[in-house]
């Protein structure tokens, strides 16, 4: 028999719907070549248990294999149908990040196989899309409520319909970042956690810059990576003699269409007094937030974040919330480097618009007591405290800025 998609259905897969026992699960496939349905799996429980055991927990080492089956092959979908006391429960598992392909094919067969199995038998139908479903404990929450496959949709409509539309976006992100994080520390559960699409291939295998195991939402281009690793090579005292390379400084963005960390700007020997202008000169048209490192002392790195007024409510939440993640991985990528132990990013700046950095900051402190002795000591009494400021200034050619109100929203 042939499906809406034009995928039949196989003999094997017939016979072993048929012979389907009690208390055990059948994972159903597309073969590789699209053409027709086959059974991959049939998982059954404890060898000490019967088929006619009623107590639920017969299922609980079905659904420890069928995860632990499914997982190995995460994203790639599947159709499960689990038997449980004469009762046939169909489970169709297509991950929001699956090959596009892939969840198109298996969403236009959904239905003509729930009904080549005979969709009587199937008393509860659920569409379940994160490996965290696959538990008893989500299965036993679902077959009680009349909606099964739609609790969590529910859920989530009655929170958003209090939430604004922006309040929306912060969550999905914060949802998001946390994933980032936590999958950095259980490897083992691989598929567990979202991912973007960028940061999977088509067989569902982790793609990063270098490195297989990123733990960033958004990974790097190659530019990027390639420029990322020169600053960090330049800030370590073996590279403290070579000019061309001293004070480095770039600046680079979030493609949220790509999902890419892209490279804006790239300068060197840019001093403290040169940093805004410099700044300011690779600022486009476009207002948006951007990230910034600078290189300013050897074995000291900056971090700049820069979120301008009139940035866009998205791209405010959507840098704000990556920042913590970006210089948790650079971190990373310094320790990797292996280059010098002392290379550091020992600060963490966070602006409106560029002309509000603080330059000061960026200037070692015993240079800012000693310049402001030397002033006291040439200038009288009676104007310290401006001449100080003013010979300061042109000395060392740091830009003070004004006081400012609020920034605009």
């Amino acid at each position: 028999m042939s499906t809406q998609s034009g995928i039949t259905i196989s003999s094997q897969l017939n016979d072993a719907y048929k012979n389907l026992s009690a208390n055990s699960a059948l994972i159903i496939k597309i073969s590789s070549d699209s053409t027709e349905l086959i059974p991959d799996q049939i998982i059954t429980g404890s060898d000490n248990t019967t088929s006619t055991t009623k107590d639920i927990t017969i299922l609980e080492p079905i659904f420890e294999k069928l995860i632990n089956q499914i997982s190995q092959e995460f994203p790639h979908p599947s159709y499960i149908v689990i038997s449980y006391n004469s009762n046939q429960y169909f489970i169709s598992f297509i991950p929001d990040i699956a090959p596009i392909k892939q969840k198109m094919l298996y969403a236009s067969t959904k239905n003509s196989l729930i009904t080549s199995l005979g969709g009587n038998k199937l008393i509860k139908k659920f569409a379940w899309t994160e490996l965290d479903e696959l538990t008893l404990n989500y299965f036993l929450k679902s077959i009680d409520d009349d909606q099964g496959s739609n609790i969590k949709k529910k859920e989530e409509e009655e929170l958003n319909s209090l939430l604004t539309e922006d309040e929306i976006t912060l969550q999905k992100l914060n949802n998001l970042s946390l994933y980032s994080t936590t999958n950095h520390h259980h490897h083992h559960h691989h598929g567990f956690k979202k991912k973007l699409p960028s940061m999977t291939n088509d067989d569902g295998s982790t793609t990063g810059s270098g490195n297989a195991d990123q733990d960033i939402l958004y990974k790097f281009t190659p530019e990027l990576t390639e420029q990322l690793q020169s600053i960090i090579e330049n800030s370590s005292p073996e590279s403290s003699n070579d000019n061309d390379n001293k004070k480095s400084l770039i600046s680079f963005n979030i493609d949220t269409t790509k999902e890419l960390l892209t490279l804006k700007s790239i300068d060197t020997q840019i001093e403290i007094n040169q940093l805004i202008d410099t700044l300011n000169n690779h600022t486009s048209s476009k207002i948006s937030p951007q990230y910034i490192l600078y290189n300013y002392q050897i074995g000291k790195l900056a971090f700049i974040y820069s979120c301008p007024s009139g940035s866009s409510v998205k791209d405010r939440m959507i840098y704000a919330s990556f920042k913590n993640s970006l210089i948790n991985h650079l971190n990373q990528l310094i320790k990797s480097a292996n280059i010098d132990d002392d290379i550091i990013i020992d600060k963490n700046i966070e602006v409106g618009d560029l002309d509000e950095i603080e330059l000061s900051q960026l200037q070692d402190a015993n240079e800012l007591i000693h310049d402001t002795n030397t002033n006291g000591n040439n200038n009288s009494s009676s104007n310290s405290l401006s001449s100080n400021n003013s010979s300061l200034s042109s000395k060392n050619g740091l830009k003070f800025n004004k006081p400012k109100g609020p920034r605009r929203r």
